[in-house]
């Protein structure tokens, strides 16, 4: 199969902390996901006196029916993104089956610094 593959780690309650708050992990292995393409969302760089974050950007196109909710993570090409909103169908308009979906758009983020 072409593409590439794409790990999603799906958020699970693990308990409560010591205020009752609902504590989360992203447990592995997680679904694997195959046939996947990568686009680049760039990079930027905002200005601050004491921090020098560099905010990451992918576009990750995955097959119809993929799961991914909005507190997800996914390990793309090694490293372990956050989903960035929530995931949506795309359907092609140059196709007769205009109303079946055609796959699963997701925005992924990674800060650094």
């Amino acid at each position: 199969m072409y593409g590439e593959t794409v790990t999603i780690l799906h958020r699970t309650q693990t308990g409560t902390d010591r205020y009752g708050n609902p504590t989360y992990d992203w447990p592995e292995p997680g679904t694997i996901v195959t046939g996947c393409a990568i686009g680049d969302r760039g990079t930027e760089e905002p200005t601050n006196i004491n921090r020098a974050p560099v905010y990451e950007g992918l576009t990750v196109y995955a097959p119809a029916g993929t799961a991914v909710g909005p507190h997800d993570r996914l390990v793309i090409r090694g490293v372990v993104y956050e989903v960035d909103g929530e995931a949506l169908e795309w359907r092609s308009p140059y196709t007769p089956q205009i109303f079946s979906p055609r796959g699963v758009v997701v925005y992924a983020k990674r800060v650094e610094g």
